[in-house]
């Protein structure tokens, strides 16, 4: 009898559209999979206490437990450039910035930011806001389904107050790099990938069929999984990722590594640990 696996999900545009074919067919296989819906941080926590079996996870926190998941080679959500989801709305020019509000559905970006920030020279203060107004913050980070909307929001502001204010940290860090960034990387607990080899196996090619599903149609699960956003936002943000982890995406991903080992982030750059399939 196979084994029952607990999937993590989150409510974010970028988890939906790969997730799409599954759920959509989800009567064929709720009797192998369960999903559990959170944000990556807390999906993090969930597959490091066992909760769960794999899920997509901040990629800084695979950094900071190495020694703890396994990753599920070939899948990631990474991109070059701007991905009109993870924006940071100033109120004053970048480098007049001296306070930041962060949300706390994060951690790559906010690790992200934090070294964006200081490889710029910028020294600033840090709150945690799960509001989406700034909280007497110079700044705000949104992340997301509320990055792309606040995305939509503040570049159309007709104040003017934040319309060349709205930076896109993927931009600024290829600018800065010239490289991509790994966000997420799907993380499974050491215990899951023992006792639900095959299981695991199997849903990694379930993930890749489902994927192959989205691309190939395309236009109709964008306009399925757009919500309440603009239909051309998400189509943009969903265009600007790569899923894929290959070469490019592994050095993408060293290389924040080595960035937020040089500013304290994490304490060394660790080895990438793949489950083998």
């Amino acid at each position: 009898m196979p084994k029952h696996l607990v999937i993590g999900s989150t409510p974010f545009r970028n988890i939906v559209f790969p997730y799409y074919f599954i759920e959509k067919n989800f009567g064929n296989f709720k009797a192998h999979l369960k999903f559990y819906s959170a944000f990556p941080p807390q999906l993090g926590e969930m597959v490091l206490n066992n909760e769960i079996d794999i899920a997509p996870i901040s990629s800084i926190i695979y950094a900071k437990h190495p020694e703890n998941f396994l990753i599920l080679p070939d899948f990631s959500i990474s991109a070059k450039g701007k991905t009109g989801s993870i924006i940071l709305i100033s109120k004053k020019h970048f480098e007049e910035i001296s306070s930041v509000c962060l949300p706390s559905n994060s951690a790559t970006s906010v690790a992200l930011l934090k070294i964006i920030l200081k490889v710029k020279g910028i020294d600033a203060k840090f709150k945690i806001s799960n509001s989406l107004e700034f909280d007497n913050c110079d700044a705000a980070l949104f992340i997301g389904d509320d990055g792309i909307a606040a995305r939509e929001k503040f570049s159309l502001d007709r104040t003017r107050l934040y319309r060349n204010n709205v930076i896109d940290l993927g931009e600024e860090w290829n600018k800065i790099t010239g490289k991509g960034m790994v966000y997420a990387l799907w993380l499974i607990s050491k215990k899951s990938a023992e006792e639900k080899y095959k299981e695991i196996k199997w849903f990694s090619e379930l993930l890749t069929t489902s994927l192959n599903y989205s691309y190939k149609n395309f236009e109709e699960v964008i306009e399925q999984i757009k919500g309440n956003l603009k239909r051309e936002s998400v189509r943009f943000h969903i265009s600007s990722l790569s899923y894929n982890f290959g070469k490019e995406q592994t050095d993408a991903l060293l290389n924040f590594y080595e960035y937020a080992k040089r500013y304290e982030i994490i304490s060394d750059v660790p080895k990438l640990n793949f489950l083998k399939i």
